[in-house]
Parts: C-alpha cells; sequence; structure tokens
C-alpha cells in the first residue's frame, strides 16, 4: 500500500507526477520505506493539455504513458493520468512484461490510445479481480479509471484482507469507497456522432493516395477544435500527420 499512500501525497499536494514507471519507484527493503523519486515532469495545474509533438519528444516514459499524454487524446491531463501509469506498472510487477511492446514508436502510442489490455486468461496465476482493478486504473478515458487514491488503496486492502483469511481473492465490485476531492467536468464529446462519421469519412477517402478537401464552420466555442481532434487517433492507427 506504501505506493498508493505516496501517491496519494503527491495529488494531495496539489501535483500531477507524470512519469510513474517501476525506475521511479524507491523502496528499501529493510525500513520498508517507500519513495517516488524524479519529478523532473510534475506539473501542479489541476489540468493541463498536452499538445500534438513529435513521438521522440513526448514527456513520459512511451511504455507507461496515458493516452491523454501523448496529445493524440483529445483529453487534458490532470492526476488521473497517473493512475493510468500506475496500472501499467502493476500488470509489469504481476506478470513480468509490459502489456503494449513495439519498437515503433507510433504504434506504441497507438497501442495507448486505442488497444484492450492482453485477456486475464492469457494469466491464469493473477486473481480476476486484480486484472479488473489494473483494467479500471488503465481505462482509456480518465472518467472511467479510479477518481481517488482512496478507492484504490480501499479495493487493494480488500484484497489483502481476503487473500491472508482464505489464501484467495474473490471478487467484488471495485471503486465503492471513492472521495472525489477535485470536481471535473467529463471531456467526452457528446451529440456529434454524425459529424465525427463524416470526418472519418474524409479521412478514409484519402488512404489511397487522393486527397479531400472539408471546411467545417460555426460560431466561436462551440467546440470546432475538439471535433477536428477526433481525428487524432485514427490518424495515429494509419501513422499518418496530424497538423495544427
Amino acid at each position: 500500500m506504501n505506493i498508493i499512500e505516496a501517491l496519494e501525497g503527491v495529488h494531495k499536494s496539489g501535483y500531477t507526477h507524470k512519469d510513474i514507471n517501476p525506475s521511479n519507484i524507491i523502496f528499501n527493503p529493510v525500513t520498508k520505506e517507500l519513495r517516488l523519486i524524479d519529478f523532473e515532469l510534475s506539473s501542479r495545474l489541476n489540468f493541463e493539455r498536452s499538445s500534438t509533438i513529435h513521438p521522440n519528444k513526448l514527456e513520459g516514459t512511451l511504455g507507461y504513458i496515458s493516452p491523454e499524454q501523448t496529445g493524440r487524446m483529445n483529453r487534458s491531463i490532470d492526476y488521473r493520468s497517473d493512475f493510468y501509469s500506475l496500472g501499467i506498472s502493476f500488470f509489469q510487477f504481476l506478470t513480468g512484461k509490459l502489456p503494449f511492446q513495439s519498437d515503433d514508436r507510433m504504434e506504441m502510442i497507438h497501442f495507448h490510445l486505442a488497444r484492450s489490455m492482453p485477456h486475464a486468461e492469457n494469466f491464469e496465476s493473477l486473481p480476476s479481480v486484480l486484472f479488473n482493478i489494473i483494467l479500471k486504473l488503465t481505462a482509456k478515458d480518465a472518467e472511467d479509471r479510479y477518481q481517488s487514491a482512496v478507492g484504490l488503496k480501499h479495493d487493494l486492502e480488500r484484497c489483502s484482507t481476503q487473500y491472508k483469511a482464505t489464501g484467495d481473492i474473490a471478487d467484488f465490485e471495485l471503486g465503492l469507497h471513492e472521495r472525489v476531492s477535485q470536481f471535473h467536468i467529463p471531456e467526452k464529446l457528446y451529440g456529434r456522432e454524425k459529424e465525427i462519421k463524416a470526418l472519418l469519412k474524409a479521412f478514409a477517402n484519402i488512404e489511397n493516395g487522393g486527397s479531400n478537401f472539408l471546411l467545417i464552420k460555426g460560431y466561436s466555442g462551440i467546440g470546432k477544435t475538439i471535433l477536428i481532434n477526433e481525428l487524432q487517433k485514427p490518424v495515429v492507427r494509419k501513422k499518418g500527420y496530424f497538423l495544427e
């Protein structure tokens, strides 16, 4: 639980670490003290927007980076980004390997944006509830992850209590003890399915070397930029370029 308590302290101080991975977690087996290190990328903003930059210049460690940190998710970065990276780290702790692996950085970005975690059946020795905790931590949308370290800590403590008592961990509903300390308006795009479909169709038309010119109009603040940014994920999947 020490890692959860350490991360809880970081978030209570108003910081997002932005680079949670095993190399930044230091544990002393004698004193049982655990520390998070390397706050070079940390931010004290409640949320920040990551811009679309070259994959080689991304902030964070690519194997653990959250979808929104790639700048191609059309979402802001906040403390819940750390939960995604922690979930990837947990997966590695429990299975001995990363869920996504590739020498192609754009392919790795695509994996974080769109590929599902490896199925639990591939890791029979891993209790299903622990795998479900990892799935919740690594949800692509921050709204679907744990919303507080308190909720995560309670679920892990329940797992520990069951295992010590019975040697097994029964399934239970996760996130029942969440205590959200920060107010967040969901950044999901609603009511634009028709427009998104038109954008995706235009993009599909150029895959064979053609060209397409599409104009989007509307009053200031109506959400044109957010709509257009929904193209970023399919562009990454096709290893294309998105300029803005």
